[in-house]
């Protein structure tokens, strides 16, 4: 351990390791000696920079962790509005001490919860490097800078933090941590919930906290940012979203799993795009039979997609080829049922078996119809496989996004393919009342 200067960086004043000398030993110190500046703290891959006034703890930054996003978290939980959000300014909504000295000015936040939430991020941190036995720390003089944004300010944000008080909380925090019988999920853990709609009836048993943690739930929302909505200790907020896992009412956001889930649809769109682009303006018998076909094909598609990254199936484990495919004739068959059901000429010529839809029998309707029969028929199963297109990719989304849908580049490709369909759907519509009569 250094003091005074000692090295190269200039300013340094004191510098060692976890190992001889205890993070909160140092702060301690610190405090004694009424010293302003920086203390940085690494122990692998976890950074903490903590800013001291007069041997005060003013804020503490951990570098490569996102701050949370409080206008999101209190939009869903009832405590802003959008007119209030639109008075927002777009640069400061970026900072999360500027956007909670705003909501302080607006009435949203009293000045006390803007020091409790302040003191939560502090304590948080601490209560997880308090526990750290190996890494390095340096403290450097730097002039503390009290965050003001626009001209606003509130006499929190430039009420310094006892070491004292935030240290033994925070050794609290971490005894109690250890002490838990049920692990934690870790803090960065992020999940969607089981039932996109979350109306699930297990969710009766659920206490109020663990109703807003299941709430509060969202794919691009880590556990943290949860646990500060609430100001529940992170552990807490772990504990209780273990047990939501274990329950089956929340399922874990993998990244790599989706991220292949998302190029495989974007994969299925851009081949049905360019299927119907192949596709020739002949006659519009043909132009029909030919739409069924490139529906058809695109349907199989998302079959075949949806037995690979279903979420009843992930949520299983490794799955047999065979129970895919069952699963697959389960969910599916049913639905094209009852779509069916709207096309009475189209009875039993489509069905789906062993993971797939079966349509041959729509083309070959030319072989037991004829004549004004026959354009009403194709018609008809032009009209029942756009409709049996569209609703597959509905039930796939919706079972394995959920509402993580948007701004998905696949769905743009979805959106470019339905404009493509539905204008060819219109040309063939003005073609058969003119046919019809």
């Amino acid at each position: 351990m250094d003091y005074d200067n000692q090295g190269s960086s200039p300013g340094r004043i004191l510098n060692g390791d976890l190992e001889t000398l205890t993070l909160q030993s140092t702060l301690k110190m610190l405090a004694l000696g009424s010293k302003t500046g920086v203390l940085r703290v690494e122990s692998g891959n976890e950074r903490l920079l903590i800013h001291l006034q007069d041997g005060a703890i003013v804020s503490l930054e951990e570098q490569g962790i996102p701050d949370p996003d409080l206008l999101g978290l209190f939009r869903a939980m009832g405590r802003l509005g959008a007119d209030q959000l639109m008075r927002i300014p777009q640069d400061a909504r970026r900072d999360l001490p500027s956007v909670i000295q705003i909501l302080v000015n607006m009435g949203v936040m009293d000045p006390a919860e803007e020091l409790q939430r302040r003191a939560y991020l502090v304590v948080q941190a601490l209560s997880r490097a308090v526990r750290w036995d190996r890494g390095r720390f340096e403290f450097v003089r730097e002039a503390s800078n009290v965050r003001r944004t626009g001209g606003m300010y509130t006499p929190s944000a430039a009420q310094p933090l006892n070491v004292d008080h935030v240290v033994l909380e925070a050794l609290r925090l971490a005894d109690e941590r250890e002490h838990m019988r049920v692990r934690p999920a870790p803090r960065t853990t992020r999940v969607r919930k089981a039932v996109p709609s979350g109306e699930d009836p297990r969710l009766n048993g659920l206490t109020n906290e663990e109703l807003w943690i299941y709430t509060l739930a969202e794919e691009d929302r880590p556990l943290y940012a949860i646990a500060y909505a609430r100001l529940v200790p992170e552990a807490v907020a772990g504990e209780t979203m273990t047990k939501l896992l274990e329950r089956g009412l929340v399922l874990l956001v993998d990244e790599r799993l989706d991220r292949d889930l998302e190029q495989d649809l974007a994969g299925v769109m851009t081949q049905s795009r360019a299927q119907l682009e192949q596709v020739p303006r002949t006659a519009p018998g043909q132009l029909m039979l030919a739409l069924t076909q490139v529906m058809g094909d695109c349907a199989n598609s998302l079959l075949a997609h949806h037995a690979r990254f279903a979420r009843a199936l992930r949520a299983r484990g490794a799955v047999s080829p065979l129970e895919a495919v069952r699963y697959i004739d389960h969910i599916a068959g049913p639905l094209v049922n009852s779509i069916q059901a709207g096309y009475p000429r189209m009875d039993e010529l489509i069905h789906v078996d062993r993971g797939r839809l079966i349509y041959d029998d729509v083309k070959g309707l030319d072989r037991v119809v004829k004549g004004q029969e026959l354009i009403s028929c194709y018609w008809d199963a032009v009209r029942m496989m756009h409709a049996t297109v569209r609703e597959f990719y509905e039930m796939v989304i919706s079972e394995e996004l959920g509402a993580a849908r948007g701004g998905k580049p696949f769905d743009e490709l979805w959106r470019a393919f339905l404009r493509e369909l539905d204008y060819e759907m219109g040309r063939l519509y003005q073609w058969y009342t003119r046919e019809i009569g």
